[in-house]
């Protein structure tokens, strides 16, 4: 799905099914249990690190205006994707569905509201 730059993405009106991030979650450990087979939960997670990483650099210096928003878009887009394919891989190692986790997390997320946040940093 294409995105127009600059506009705000709704993800309500486009949501991936659980099964869709099963599915490549599926894929990535296939591929991830072949090629490195002795990775770990931890060597993977500090993956992730690197690839937020690459992300935060990529971020920094479009804001710092080093790089143009056309050359800073693929690095961030492909940090992104770097980053879901890592995290899969941790969630996997350790025997997780991501797709429970991110149904987890978004369900607990959105359930709160300005005075639950306000409680609960207060």
């Amino acid at each position: 799905m294409a995105i127009t730059p600059g506009e705000p993405y709704n993800p309500f009106e486009h949501p991936v099914p659980q099964s869709d991030i099963d599915s490549y979650q599926a894929r990535i450990e296939k591929w991830r249990s072949e090629m490195f087979p002795e990775g770990t939960a931890d060597q993977i997670a500090l993956i992730v690190c690197e690839e937020v990483g690459e992300l935060a650099h990529a971020v920094l210096k479009e804001s710092q205006g080093l790089i143009t928003p056309e050359k800073a878009a693929p690095m961030i887009r492909d940090a992104l994707g770097d980053i879901f394919f890592t995290i899969a891989g941790v969630a996997s190692s350790r025997g997780w569905s991501l797709a429970e986790i991110v149904d987890d997390v978004v369900n607990e997320v959105t359930a709160r509201t300005k005075q639950t946040m306000d409680e609960r940093y207060a």
